[in-house]
């Protein structure tokens, strides 16, 4: 796992308490990729919860190495 999965997960178990519990079974990252949108990178994951029947795609925006927006759809 990169280091941007993993920053990826940790986000996502800080910001998204009520998607916690998906996360609590295992899940898989696969990075999918980057896009440069409006002046930043956007990082994209597939998260698949081993617990759940949906993935997650999560999107993480990123300009001069900080964070600027983070999705989870």
């Amino acid at each position: 796992m990169n280091r941007f999965a993993l920053t990826v997960l940790l986000l996502c178990s800080v910001f998204s308490k009520p998607l916690s519990p998906s996360f609590e079974g295992g899940y898989q990252a696969e990075y999918l990729g980057a896009l440069y949108q409006q002046g930043v990178n956007v990082h994209l994951w597939k998260v698949v919860p081993s617990n759940s029947e949906s993935d997650s795609l999560v999107k993480m925006a990123m300009h001069e190495n900080e964070i600027v927006g983070f999705w989870i759809e």
